[in-house]
């Protein structure tokens, strides 16, 4: 017999729950036959398709605290973006817990060391551009990867700047990623034709003994390659793996000016990728990097991103199916590249004064998946209840160190709700639930996160629906279309 069940929900969870959630949430006795239903909720609509998730207790890998991060242009540096002043930035960044801040992206080897000069020079990196990025770095207790110039600096210039970046950032300071992206500097006309990845190796042990020579201690990251792991990211590795402490790579799906740039390509898997994470993962293994390996720069799509498919909802979820799928290959985060206005995929829009504009749809992704750090992953099935061939349900679970398992399920349809029962491995007292939406996949506002937009100064005040339980329960969770949902269980 089905014990009583206490649902705590106050009077406006009440109606969040019936008008912003558009979902059910079931308990169910699982030693029951006909487990009776409590809250029965009218359906959104009569195309439900059904599935089981079901949990076990194998470990699938590891979602550290500092899994996160933000990647940006080197010249944002001369910009009134990281200082301790700007109090929007600093709230958006700390709703993520902790993370990496990477300095990076092409205008690295654009930039000029200018240890004369008084700050906010476009192009060129001053002292007092140092000190402003140390006050943000402490207000959010956020570590950084700082890019140095490679290309079209003279070394004992760039060695002069990581010398006082290492004393004023001090243990702010992650690594130093020395050039950005050699695979591309035939391309980018930074080398010639016939420039190739030992001339790259040759520049790296040029610069970083430069750095080496006037700094005590510091500290590498590499090689930062765009796009050709195997004749870069892999090599180096095995190459220089004894003088870094982490591998880093650059992930996009496509070109994003391309007219395949849609929504259906970023959302449908990349075996390409798969590969690349498995190759990664081993070579970092079998050179003993002590940091792993991790994106360092990031996003939907290259050159700024596919308008009205980078900045739209379908990318949040994305998101966070892609950052589970780097967890269960090893990598130990993710650097989402950004900066600027609205329009492309930077996760926080911004003007180039250091004004907020607001929080794009892919910072929503990153604010669901930071709720479920740190943990371990623990396997999951579906098994489909349909007829419909077609599988739109993700899912990924975390187990934490105090025992809350934090799941995740994310319905890719356009059109149809899926009536998903989670059955967990182990016995739960209580859960939450937060819901990540949106009108559709397309839409690039009216976001909202547990019945709450993110303002303008990263002020963002979730509610949770909460469940009580008196015994071992499987949840039931009607997921809309288009829309992504985490229960929190314990």
């Amino acid at each position: 017999m089905m014990r009583r069940i206490f649902i705590s929900l106050s009077a406006p969870m009440l109606s969040f729950f019936a008008l912003s959630l558009h979902c059910e949430l079931r308990a169910f006795h699982l030693n029951d036959a006909n487990p009776k239903v409590t809250e029965p909720a009218k359906p959104i609509s009569d195309k439900f398709l059904r599935a089981n998730v079901i949990l076990s207790s194998q470990k699938m890998g590891i979602v550290g605290e500092n899994f996160l991060g933000f990647s940006y242009e080197k010249s944002i540096l001369s910009t009134p973006h990281f200082q301790a002043d700007n109090k929007a930035l600093i709230r958006f960044f700390s709703n993520l817990g902790t993370g990496v801040l990477r300095i990076g992206g092409n205008t690295v080897n654009q930039t000029e060391w200018h240890p004369e000069g008084e700050g906010y020079i476009p192009f060129k990196t001053s002292p007092s551009d140092i000190e402003r990025l140390a006050g943000f770095l402490r207000a959010v207790n956020w570590k950084v990867i700082y890019g140095l110039n490679a290309a079209t600096s003279l070394e004992y210039e760039t060695a002069n700047e990581a010398d006082f970046v290492l004393q004023i950032l001090g243990d702010r300071l992650e690594s130093f990623e020395v050039g950005n992206e050699p695979d591309l500097y035939h391309k980018n006309k930074l080398r010639p034709e016939n420039y190739t990845y030992d001339h790259f190796l040759f520049d790296w042990d040029y610069f970083t003994s430069a750095i080496k020579y006037v700094s005590l201690n510091p500290v590498f990251s590499g090689p930062s390659s765009a796009h050709y792991y195997a004749k870069y990211t892999i090599p180096f590795a095995s190459d220089r793996g004894n003088k870094i402490n982490q591998l880093t790579h650059h992930y996009y799906r496509a070109n994003g000016k391309s007219p395949d740039a849609t929504m259906d390509l970023l959302l449908a898997p990349d075996r390409k990728l798969i590969l690349s994470l498995i190759e990664m993962n081993k070579v970092t293994k079998l050179n003993n990097i002590p940091n792993g390996y991790r994106m360092v720069e990031t996003n939907s799509f290259y050159n700024g991103g596919a308008d009205g498919v980078s900045n739209a909802f379908g990318s949040a979820l994305w998101l966070i199916d892609y950052c589970f799928t780097l967890a269960k290959y090893g990598a130990v985060g993710a650097n989402f590249h950004g900066g600027g206005k609205i329009g492309g995929y930077t996760p926080i829009s911004s003007h180039r004064n250091g004004q907020i504009v607001g929080a794009e749809a892919i910072y929503y992704g990153m604010l669901l998946f930071s709720k479920m750090l740190p943990g371990e992953i623990l396997n999951s099935k579906i098994k489909l209840k349909h007829d419909n061939k077609e599988n739109f349900l993700k899912t990924h679970s975390v187990i934490k160190s105090d025992g809350e398992i934090a799941t995740v399920l994310i319905n890719t349809s356009r059109i149809h709700s899926i009536k998903t029962k989670v059955i967990y491995h182990k016995s739960i007292s209580s859960a939450t639930a937060m819901l990540l939406t949106a009108p559709h996949l397309e839409s690039t506002k009216g976001f909202q996160f547990a019945g709450s937009s993110i303002e303008i100064n990263g002020q963002w005040s979730p509610v949770n629906i909460s469940f009580i339980f008196n015994s071992k329960y499987a949840l039931e969770v009607s997921v809309p279309s288009g829309s992504a949902i985490l229960i929190q269980a314990n």
